[in-house]
């Protein structure tokens, strides 16, 4: 009985060596892993699959103006028309698509808006999603329970919630005072209100670095510096107004990137990220991400090409 303890021990103890002996006699799993370094996240993915969805319920050849069920749910209905306006204050129980443009007035509440021209919503409007193939405008104060896209630019006021996702295929121009969780733009552009023109010009005084900078402690690049590499710095992080950076920021702390300073990569930070006026992360031939741990701000003019994500409050100051 003991001899057959051992045996049964013994063997159960081997088998999963087994496996490994056959990889190292026979090796079928030592080649690289296929990885595709030019894969990116679809920026746009919840207007893309939006679309998708709904296609069918725009064909033109079906009459308007209708009401049917909506993706075959129980509890909502889909109203399409050719254009749809919302009076103000209104409280619409259906989905709204506009094969043309849908203007929603100030102080309604929607489900879903689309139009596939434009779609415009007032002030202190309520909805869960809005988008279009064309353009989509917020007024001031208005709420987004979900996300926002747009095929062409998005102009969002002021004091606006824009939900979990915010995207565009254009110019995101995103209003003072305004919340978001992610926004993708071509740029991301903060604005506030009569603000002076941002001036692109870089301090006479800079000192140029070939290469790439690594600092052990809080790190400040002075004013008009110019970086040929990249940044990292294991505590706080500051770049200098109007410092250039050819390549990434990274701070283990808090970012702020300087009034109208450049920086060409991804400007990364575990704690917060400040972008002040007239900075710029990205370029108009690359998107890139401007990502801020805990907080992301962006104050007037200062511009993302690509991603603005934040785990924490992301807000245009």
């Amino acid at each position: 009985m003991f001899l057959l303890s051992m045996a049964i021990f013994i063997t159960l103890f081997a088998l999963p060596l087994v496996a490994g002996f056959l990889e190292i006699v026979h090796p079928n799993d030592d080649g690289r892993l296929a990885v595709d370094n030019d894969y990116m996240r679809d920026p746009r993915f919840f207007g893309n699959s939006f679309r998708a969805k709904i296609a069918s319920l725009l064909a033109t050849d079906q009459s308007v103006p209708r009401t049917q069920s909506f993706l075959g749910r129980t509890d909502e209905r889909a109203h399409v028309a050719r254009c749809i306006d919302v009076t103000a204050d209104a409280n619409v129980a259906e989905v709204l698509l506009a094969l043309d443009r849908i203007d929603i007035a100030d102080g309604a509440t929607v489900i879903d808006a689309f139009g596939k021209v434009a779609a415009t919503a007032g002030r202190n409007v309520r909805l869960r999603t809005i988008s279009s193939d064309g353009y989509v405008e917020l007024g001031d104060g208005t709420e987004v329970e979900r996300w926002v896209d747009a095929d062409d630019r998005l102009d969002v006021g002021r004091g606006c919630n824009l939900g979990v996702s915010a995207s565009a295929g254009a110019q995101a121009r995103i209003g003072s005072g305004t919340s978001f969780t992610r926004i993708f733009g071509n740029p991301v552009v903060a604005i506030r209100q009569g603000s002076d023109a941002i001036s692109e010009g870089i301090s006479p005084d800079f000192s140029a670095f070939d290469g790439n900078v690594i600092f052990e402690d809080d790190a400040e690049i002075e004013a008009g510096a110019a970086i040929a590499g990249s940044v990292k710095a294991h505590r706080r992080l500051t770049i200098g107004k109007g410092a250039t950076v050819a390549g990434n920021v990274i701070g283990r702390g808090d970012v702020i990137v300087g009034a109208a300073a450049r920086i060409d990569g991804h400007a990364f930070a575990e704690g917060s990220l400040q972008l002040d006026r007239g900075a710029r992360v990205g370029t108009p031939r690359a998107a890139k991400t401007a990502y801020g741990t805990t907080a992301l701000t962006l104050h007037d003019g200062a511009m993302v090409y690509g991603w603005a994500i934040t785990d924490g409050a992301g807000r245009i100051a």
